[in-house]
């Protein structure tokens, strides 16, 4: 190694000395500058390629910087009502659905039969589980959570939420209280979606797999909880015993476990259709789908009759499982 060559390897050291650069880095850097060494053998050359990596470390450095003070960022302001409506964790931390309501209530769900309508429905024997709810306020650009009722275990949670924009939040638990809290930690923080209203990130949600779909037979092969691809309609479907009525709730305005835009009863007459029959007091006839298939994340149908138009007016509805 020439001394020039030397001065300009303890100058890429020094260069790089504040970045995270390695090593094999650096030795990538030095051979480049080699290679234009060996074609022209200038000291102007070799100073001006020295230069240039200078400035280029530089520039690296300011792109590091950047991307790490990104994050530092103050969080978006939260929009008047934006925190309203069905929300979806799309964590492992946290894959549940939760609704934050008007009346500053907020309730999580693991099950569909949660979201079903609190009132009666002619000829349903399912009791809707109990609507009791933590409560929910926006205090210095903060989404702050207390006494939810836990979706899987006796425990009430406390959440605080940054608004990230185009609805979604990412929250972190900072409470709870309950017999089956037990000592676990903490759960990492967790990213939540607005599915109902629509949201551009509820619009853009989809399961991470679709699989195989066979034609539908049973109430049972479509509980659950679905979005209708393309807009902010959630259709709740309950899980029952098999040969018993089952109710489903079908709303897009965020309200669909206390005022769903619709409610009643879901049966499969045969193969491949699907009938959803409102409540006594809806003026709405039935929905009736033909050509049903469903998946483990997926459903299609063709609308043969929807008067109330709850799907949107689309004619091919396609749903995405969440829950």
């Amino acid at each position: 190694m020439s001394i020039d060559q030397g001065q300009v390897r303890d100058a890429l050291r020094g260069a790089t000395a504040a970045l995270s650069m390695t090593d094999q880095d650096v030795d990538r850097m030095e051979a480049l500058l080699h290679a234009r060494i060996h074609r022209r053998r200038t000291q102007r050359l070799i100073a001006t390629a020295a230069a240039a990596v200078v400035v280029l470390a530089a520039v690296l450095g300011a792109v590091t910087v950047s991307r790490r003070t990104s994050s530092l960022a103050p969080a978006a302001p939260i929009p008047v009502d934006g925190d309203i409506g069905v929300w979806k964790g799309i964590d492992a931390a946290f894959p549940y659905i939760m609704v934050l309501r008007a009346d500053g209530t907020v309730q999580a769900y693991s099950l569909s039969n949660g979201l079903l309508s609190r009132t009666s429905v002619s000829g349903s024997s399912f009791i809707p589980f109990d609507a009791s709810a933590g409560r929910h306020r926006v205090i210095n650009n903060t989404l702050e959570l207390n006494n939810v009722i836990g979706p899987d275990k006796d425990c009430n949670y406390g959440f605080v939420g940054e608004w990230v924009g185009d609805g979604r939040a990412r929250f972190t638990e900072v409470s709870r209280t309950g017999p089956e809290c037990g000592s676990d930690p903490p759960r990492p923080p967790f990213f939540m979606v607005r599915l109902s209203p629509a949201s551009p990130a509820g619009l853009a949600y989809s399961a991470t797999e679709t699989g195989p779909v066979a034609t539908v037979t049973d109430t049972r092969e479509v509980a659950g909880t679905w979005l209708l691809r393309g807009t902010g309609v959630i259709l709740a479907i309950g899980w029952t015993l098999p040969l018993t009525e089952v109710q489903y709730s079908l709303d897009h305005k965020g309200a669909i476990d206390t005022a769903a835009d619709d409610n009643g009863l879901i049966t499969v007459p045969s193969p491949g259709q699907v009938i959803l029959t409102s409540g006594s007091d809806s003026a709405c006839g039935p929905i009736t789908l033909n050509a049903a298939s469903v998946g483990d994340y997926a459903m299609t149908a063709q609308v043969e009759a929807d008067p109330c138009h709850r799907f949107a007016g689309q004619g091919a509805p396609a749903f995405t499982r969440v829950q």
